[in-house]
């Protein structure tokens, strides 16, 4: 993935949103976006330890930039300082 195209970063945290995330998900898809391309946005999808995981499908069919991370993987990619990339970084988090 190639960040320096990056504009915009989403983060949708969800616990035990089975039903909500693909509805999400498919708000954010590239389809719905105006005035922005695919690769000028990624969304950040953290399953914050949900008892069922995700449908990987799901994930499959958002169609743009799309990470994932399971709780316990969250703790360590983003516990820390974060990059700041000269005041150009914009980040919405959308929790449930």
């Amino acid at each position: 993935m190639n960040s320096s195209a990056l504009s915009l970063s989403v983060v949708v945290v969800a616990y035990d949103m089975a039903r909500e995330v693909p509805r999400t998900l498919r708000s954010l898809a590239p389809a719905y976006q105006r005035g922005m391309t695919a690769d000028e946005y990624e969304v950040i999808l953290v399953d914050n330890g949900s008892p069922e995981p995700l449908d990987v499908a799901t994930l499959d069919s958002f169609g743009g930039r799309l990470r994932s991370f399971a709780h316990d993987i969250v703790m360590q990619c983003f516990h820390g300082p974060t990059e700041h990339d000269g005041g150009r970084w914009k980040t919405w988090i959308i929790t449930y």
